[in-house]
């Protein structure tokens, strides 16, 4: 379970639900021929949810608690996280 706020999340939903969202783009930059993911940013009425592709091995998830947020420092983070995750799933 992750803890948003005061609300209660399973992280399996989460895992799924991010794994179909990142299918379905895939899908239609496939189609477009625009190249793979890299980034998703949701935009909630009080929140962003961004999720991040690691190298296609799994996605890096960050989620708000209010839309008052730099979001700019946000995706430096999480670009820098995925070169590090991405390191890590990578080494032998």
């Amino acid at each position: 379970m992750i803890t948003i706020g005061s609300s209660q999340v399973d992280d399996r939903v989460i895992a799924v639900t991010t794994l179909t969202l990142f299918s379905v783009a895939r899908k239609a930059l496939n189609e477009l021929k625009r190249g793979d993911i890299k980034k998703m940013l949701i935009e909630g009425e009080n929140e962003y949810v961004i999720l991040a592709s690691i190298n296609n091995q799994g996605f890096l998830v960050a989620i708000t608690r209010s839309k008052n947020v730099n979001l700019g420092l946000i995706l430096m983070s999480m670009s820098r996280a995925v070169e590090e995750l991405t390191k890590i799933l990578t080494a032998k």
